[in-house]
C-alpha cells in the first residue's frame, strides 16, 4: 500500500519509511505525515529518510525528490500532530543516481 492510502488509526507500533518518502510531492507530504502519526498509537516510532537540498526536483536519472531543508520538515512533522519527541540527524549519502547529497534521517515517537 501506498503511504497516502493509509486510513488505520491507532493501530501500528511502528512505521519504516527509509529512502521512501523522499518521492512524496512537496504539497502531498503534510497529508501523509498526518496519516502515519494518525496510525501509530501512543508510543508509536515512525522513522523515515529523506534528500535534502533546497526544494523539489529531480536527480541525474529523473526521479522526483522533494529534497527538503531540515525546518521545513521539523514544520511538516509539527503539522501533522503531536509528537512527544523528533529527531533529526544530518549525514550523507549517495544513491542510484551516483551523486553524494546530504541526508535527512527523522525519528518520531507518537
Amino acid at each position: 500500500m501506498r503511504f497516502d492510502e493509509i486510513t488505520d488509526v491507532d493501530v501500528f507500533d511502528g512505521v519504516w519509511a527509509n529512502a521512501c518518502l523522499l518521492h512524496v510531492p512537496v504539497g502531498s507530504l503534510a497529508g501523509v505525515l498526518a496519516s502515519v502519526h494518525a496510525s501509530l498509537r501512543s508510543g508509536g516510532v515512525f522513522y523515515a529518510s529523506f534528500k535534502a537540498g533546497d526544494g523539489e526536483g529531480r536527480d541525474r536519472l529523473g526521479r522526483y525528490y522533494n529534497f527538503p531543508r531540515r525546518i521545513e520538515l521539523e514544520l511538516f512533522y509539527a503539522s501533522a500532530g503531536r509528537w512527544t519527541s523528533l529527531s533529526i540527524k544530518e549525514g550523507v549519502g549517495g544513491g542510484y543516481d551516483g551523486v553524494e547529497r546530504p541526508w535527512l534521517a527523522c525519528t518520531a515517537v507518537k
